[in-house]
């Protein structure tokens, strides 16, 4: 049964590193490295079950915390930098739009409406 799972879980590695190589964004490649460090947290799960030790299991609770950091602050660079991307306009543009922070008088004088019920 544990080769089973470590067959099954090589699979997965090989999915995932080919997602990781060839993702067609960024997104992609780092939903394929967070998935390839819980791949490794099974890993260790299922060397930890086949050895009866619980001795790797602290390393695998500090790799899947490590990892899951690791996303949230990848995320947060991919936010920073997708609104500088979809901001920027052509100089040849010629749109009425206004710009971010543009006051609109007509905004300013509704009373704003009341979300709680």
């Amino acid at each position: 049964m544990i080769t089973v799972a470590y067959l099954l879980i090589g699979c997965a590695l090989l999915l995932v590193t080919g997602r990781l190589l060839y993702g067609p964004s960024l997104s992609d490649r780092i939903v394929a490295l967070d998935m390839l460090s819980f791949i490794a947290v099974g890993l260790i799960a299922i060397y930890t079950v086949a050895t009866k030790s619980a001795v790797m299991l602290d390393a695998a609770m500090v790799l899947a915390l490590i990892a899951f950091l690791g996303t949230v602050a990848f995320a947060r660079f991919v936010e920073r930098i997708r609104p500088q991307k979809e901001n920027a306009t052509p100089a040849t543009s010629t749109s009425l739009a206004p710009t971010r922070g543009a006051r609109n008088d007509a905004d300013h004088t509704r009373p704003r409406e009341s979300t709680a019920r």
